[in-house]
């Protein structure tokens, strides 16, 4: 069985591990969170209440030297994407002015949906977890010290 393993618990962390656990059925995923809970700084993001998207996003919104990649990224992931895969997880939004926030209006909607899909899909949980470090080895694999 393949292990994986994702350093961080925020959005990203648990959306890259939800991401991996649906296109990869047999490899055990595990997620290491330097902190005491996941999700954590999602509760702080648009003052409590979580601005998961906007409709009116275009590459000039971003500060990136390659607009090319930003407009890549916009095309894949468009905000009706971000709302219908919320939706797949349980979670209604509402659009206020094109900005998408949860139906709840609360941040910890989002990061209690993003934590129970984790846990559906067998996602494992290290809290308190310090990464010291991370080696490459021969074959291609990686050891984490924590």
């Amino acid at each position: 069985m393949t292990r994986l393993i994702i350093v961080g618990a925020g959005a990203s962390g648990m959306m890259a591990a939800i991401s991996a656990a649906k296109n990869n059925k047999d490899t055990e995923i595990t997620i290491l969170e330097h902190g005491t809970k996941a999700g954590r700084k999602i509760l702080a993001t648009g003052n409590g209440r979580c601005n998961l998207t906007n409709k009116k996003l275009d590459n000039e919104c971003f500060r990136s030297h390659d607009k090319e990649c930003i407009d890549k990224w916009l095309k894949e992931w468009p905000a009706e994407k971000i709302i219908d895969m919320f939706y797949e997880m349980g979670m209604l939004t509402y659009d206020k002015g094109g900005y998408i926030y949860p139906y709840s209006r609360q941040a910890s909607t989002v990061n209690d949906t993003l934590i129970k899909q984790c846990e559906r899909l067998g996602i494992k949980f290290v809290l308190d977890a310090h990464v010291l470090d991370i080696e490459t080895c021969e074959d291609k694999t990686f050891k984490v010290a924590v």
